[in-house]
């Protein structure tokens, strides 16, 4: 049995740790694991999908960039007999969704920061790319209760999920002179590129930096003091979810439709 799984980015932290997640999980024997990378590019990962019968795969794992785009390709496998499992995103019409609760994640990065800084607190809201479903409900989530606790959100950066653009469109805020007390960015990779312009700068004194997704990398930051907090997702548990998903559907056992993993906060205290 071959499964052909259609992600974002290979060499993002996060979908490496559902790859390993779907690697731990024990796949059944006899069962082989091909990943698709469209590097952010939802045309891309359409074209990969629509291109999927040339994979011979016996059933799909996508994480999409595009959720409506590749709905009909996803309901090609479908009717083609081959189960459709989505990863990070609720699809319609699919085998099984394995999600991480993101408005519960962006209220948690808004809420640490308010008990922190306390009302009036300057926030930096540094972006991912605006049409994700996921990153449409955390930033939602994070602007809704940042507003009930009094934070004021002073700049908006549009990262789409790259350190190289965080860094450069952070050095340029901070050009401007624009005084913040924290950084909100909705992923960690994201709020690493803050952190390097951040340090360049000598900003003093440091800001509160919160990330998105609890990456080894984000973690040693926080171990070191340069970074405050990440919303951890358990990436690696989403992996294990849908390969129980998957499992089950080839056994023929009824298969939960929707499957959400509440993330958590992770601080230096929590590292020891």
């Amino acid at each position: 049995m071959r499964v052909v799984y259609f992600l974002p980015d290979s060499t993002n932290p996060f979908w490496k740790e559902v790859v390993a997640g779907i690697e731990k999980s024990g796949l059944p024997e006899g069962v082989s694991l091909e990943v698709v990378s469209c590097d952010h590019d939802g045309a891309r990962q359409l074209a990969q999908l629509r291109a999927y019968a040339s994979y011979k795969p016996d059933a799909v794992f996508v994480s999409p960039v595009d959720v409506n785009g590749i709905l009909p390709a996803c309901r090609a496998a479908i009717a083609a007999g081959k189960p459709v499992i989505a990863i990070d995103n609720n699809l319609a019409n699919v085998t099984a969704n394995v999600i991480s609760g993101n408005m519960k994640g962006g209220a948690l990065a808004a809420a640490h920061i308010a008990d922190k800084k306390g009302v009036g607190a300057k926030v930096v809201h540094v972006k991912a790319e605006e049409h994700l479903q996921n990153v449409k409900l955390r930033s939602s989530a994070f602007v809704g209760e940042a507003t009930k606790r009094g934070l004021t959100i002073v700049g908006a950066i549009q990262a789409d999920s790259s350190r190289e653009i965080a860094r450069a469109k952070m050095a340029e805020l901070l050009r401007k002179g624009i005084r913040f007390d924290a950084v909100f960015a909705e992923n960690d990779a994201m709020a690493i590129g803050a952190i390097a312009a951040i340090e360049e700068a000598r900003l003093s004194p440091h800001p509160m930096i919160v990330g998105y997704d609890g990456t080894a990398e984000a973690r040693e930051l926080i171990r070191s003091k340069r970074m405050d907090a990440s919303v951890a997702q358990d990436a690696m548990l989403l992996g294990e979810k849908a390969v129980e998903a998957l499992v089950a559907t080839v056994k023929g056992n009824r298969v939960q439709n929707l499957v959400m993993l509440l993330p958590h906060l992770v601080t230096a205290a929590d590292l020891k």
